[in-house]
Formats: C-alpha cells, structure tokens, sequence
C-alpha cells in the first residue's frame, strides 16, 4: 500500500478509483480505535483525486473532533 503520511493528510493511491476506496477503508479498519472515528465521519474528511486515483484524507485533530 502507498501511504504518504507527510503532514495532517494521508494519502491512497491505486491503479484506479475503486483500488484507491479499498486501501482507504482498509486503513480506516485497522486503524479505527486510533482514529475515534466512524465509517462515515472518515469518509466525510475524504476528498477524490481528479484522475480519480488518489484519496486524499483531512485528519481531524483530536482536540476539534468533538465539535462536529
């Protein structure tokens, strides 16, 4: 998996849309008790690539995750 964790995005890439959506979601599975973070609120901090090949992810730091 290419995971760059570089700054407060993470990013995962694949050949295509749908190999991007599963590394995706397979971070958000393991990486869930960390996160504090349903399957919905993870995919609401997501944005899709123009190619359709990169999803990017906004981690949310702690501290504001309890005000949304």
């Amino acid at each position: 998996m290419t995971l760059d964790t570089t700054g407060s995005v993470l990013k995962f890439t694949g050949r295509n849309r749908l190999e991007a959506k599963r590394k995706a979601l397979r971070f958000w599975h393991t990486h869930q008790e960390l996160l504090h973070e349903s399957m919905e609120d993870f995919v609401k901090h997501c944005t899709l690539s123009p190619d359709q090949k990169v999803i990017t992810y906004h981690r949310v730091p702690a501290h504001d995750a309890g005000a949304r």
